[in-house]
C-alpha cells in the first residue's frame, strides 16, 4: 500500500516526542506535490496566527473544526488533506466536546467520497470511534504503557490483537524515534491489525525548530483558561 495511492482516514497515535507532527509535516508535503492543492491544519485557538505566519501559504490554518473549506455542501474538486494535531486538546475546548466531536465525526464520515483525506494524532485516543470505524488504518510512532491501556479500551479486537503481538517493537520505535526525530527523520508502523508496513520520513525544511516550539506553547491550562473565557 503507498500512503496516497487511496483517500484514507488515519489516526496517528504515539507517545510526545516520538514524532507525530512531523509525520503530518511530512505527509503534507507529500500531498500537496503530488496533488497541487491548499490543505486544512485544524490548531488551537492560541496559536492560530503564530502558525498562520509559520506554516507554507499552502497550508490553511483553521480552528473550526465544522470548517465549510472542507466540510461544505460542493464537492471540492481537488484532493485535500484535514489534519488535527492533538485533536482531542482542540475538541476539549468546547463546552459541548462529545457534540462537537460527533458533528466532526460524521461531517468527515459523510463527505470522505469529495476528495477528503483526514489525518488525526491523538496521545489519549479516546473519542475517534467514528472516524476509526471508516477507516481501521492507525500510524503508530511508538507507545507507552499509558497509550497501550487507552488503547485496549478503545480499539476492536482485531486491531488490539496486533498490537499485543507487536508492544514490544512497538515501544522501541517510539524510543529510536525520540532520538532521531531531532535530527529530522523517523518511521511510523501503519496497521489495520491485518496488514502492516513501516514507512521512513524526513521532517521537511520547512518544519523548522520554530513550528516546533510553537505546537508545545498551548498547554491544557491554557485551552481551560480560553474556554472560561469564552463562557465570560
Amino acid at each position: 500500500m503507498r500512503l496516497l495511492e487511496h483517500i484514507y482516514n488515519f489516526l496517528i497515535v504515539g507517545p510526545s516526542g516520538t514524532g507525530k507532527t512531523t509525520f503530518l509535516s511530512s505527509y503534507a508535503e507529500q500531498h500537496h506535490k503530488q496533488f497541487k492543492n491548499d490543505g486544512y491544519w485544524l490548531t488551537f485557538p492560541s496559536i492560530e496566527n503564530r502558525l498562520k505566519e509559520i506554516l507554507p501559504s499552502w497550508v490553511k490554518t483553521t480552528t473550526d473544526l465544522i470548517d465549510e473549506g472542507f466540510a461544505g455542501s460542493n464537492p471540492n474538486p481537488k484532493r485535500t488533506f484535514v489534519i488535527g494535531d492533538e485533536i482531542n486538546r482542540l475538541i476539549s475546548k468546547y463546552d459541548h466536546a462529545k457534540s462537537i466531536g460527533k458533528t466532526f465525526v460524521d461531517l468527515v464520515s459523510i463527505h470522505r467520497h469529495k476528495n477528503f483525506d483526514l489525518l488525526v494524532s491523538d496521545q489519549v485516543f479516546d473519542f475517534l470511534k467514528g472516524v476509526r470505524s471508516r477507516s481501521h488504518w492507525i500510524i503508530f510512532t511508538g507507545l507507552n504503557d499509558t497509550l497501550y491501556y487507552a488503547l485496549k479500551e478503545n480499539l476492536s479486537p482485531r486491531l488490539m490483537y496486533w498490537v499485543e503481538q507487536f508492544q514490544g517493537e512497538l515501544l522501541r520505535l517510539g524510543e529510536r524515534n525520540r532520538k532521531s526525530i531531532p535530527n529530522g527523520n523517523g518511521k511510523v508502523v501503519i496497521t489495520n491489525g491485518v496488514n502492516s508496513f513501516i514507512l521512513p520520513f524526513k521532517r521537511p525544511k520547512w518544519y523548522t525548530e520554530e513550528l516546533s516550539t510553537v505546537w508545545k506553547m498551548v498547554s491544557p491550562a491554557d485551552l481551560k483558561r480560553e474556554n472560561e473565557g469564552d463562557q465570560g
